[in-house]
């Protein structure tokens, strides 16, 4: 088996030391970037000999913390980790198999447990990976599910999108334009239906349903995903998401194309309904 030096990524806020990697179940090497008050790095090595690199910074925004994880990244295999995790126990040997099996890959999707932390235990349904293949070209995965030979990224100049994310311009999608930059490239994307995580869900930070933000956010993630195709992206919203029923279709499409337009000039969705505001405000008598 090809011996790899495998790294997690690990992005978080607000620790006070870097016992979130225990917590995680981090045994192997690790960059951790905690976004917080002050600007310094620190250095622990594990038992077994494996170094956890903590960076505190004042920066913001989620993509901005995962790309500065991959700048200081020192190794062959990166996985990504957030901070409501839980690794499983040989996620380095499953790891190190999938990519020794699958020399071409330059990043090897795996499965993940979505758990409600509602004291019920239930899982969540989602998408399940259920054989080796090439990832299928429009399907879209959560950043605990990812894995990726550094070198190919570093290479070829990839980055997380920092208009992306948590703490960003647009909530969310900053996975998905990273999985679609690295095709652009001409990469290989693989699947592997190991499970390598369990990813227990509270209230998230940004998601409160299929609104009007969630739509606006899409439509800008779309903008920038897809380009010239965005009618093909419009229809494809309008079949996929009819099960939602937040809203009536023509507001989905509504919000859609205003987010699409919005994010030509990088524009929120809070700057958005802030402008419209005003010029409410300017016509009254």
């Amino acid at each position: 088996m090809e011996k790899v030096k495998v790294v997690a990524l690990v992005s978080a806020m607000h620790q006070k030391d870097d016992s979130i990697v225990d917590k995680i179940g981090i045994t192997s090497n690790a960059v951790l970037v905690n976004q917080c008050d002050e600007d310094c790095v620190s250095e622990r090595i594990l038992e077994n000999g494996c170094v956890v690199k903590m960076i505190s910074s004042t920066q913001r925004g989620s993509s901005n913390s995962r790309n500065m994880a991959l700048d200081n990244a020192d190794g062959d295999i990166a996985i990504m980790c957030d901070d409501d995790e839980k690794l499983s126990q040989d996620y380095v040997d499953i790891i190190t198999k999938a990519y020794s099996e699958c020399p071409k890959a330059s990043v090897i999707i795996f499965n993940m447990n979505r758990i409600v932390t509602d004291g019920s235990g239930r899982y969540l349904t989602s998408y399940r990976i259920t054989k080796k293949r090439k990832a299928p070209f429009y399907k879209n995965y959560g950043s605990p599910q990812i894995t990726f030979r550094i070198k190919d990224i570093k290479e070829n100049g990839i980055k997380f999108n920092t208009y992306f994310g948590a703490g960003t311009l647009y909530k969310g999608g900053d996975d998905s334009l990273f999985i679609r930059d690295i095709r652009k490239k001409g990469l290989k994307v693989y699947e592997n239906p190991e499970t390598i995580a369990d990813i227990y869900f509270a209230d998230s930070t940004w998601f409160k349903g299929y609104n009007e933000e969630f739509y606006f956010n899409l439509g800008a993630f779309s903008y920038f995903a897809y380009g010239p195709l965005m009618r093909l992206a419009s229809l494809i919203l309008q079949i996929t998401r009819k099960k939602h029923n937040d809203l009536k279709v023509r507001d989905k499409i509504k919000w859609f194309k205003i987010g699409k337009k919005c994010a030509k000039s990088l524009m929120s969705y809070k700057e958005y309904c802030s402008l419209v505001e005003k010029q409410k405000a300017s016509k009254l008598p």
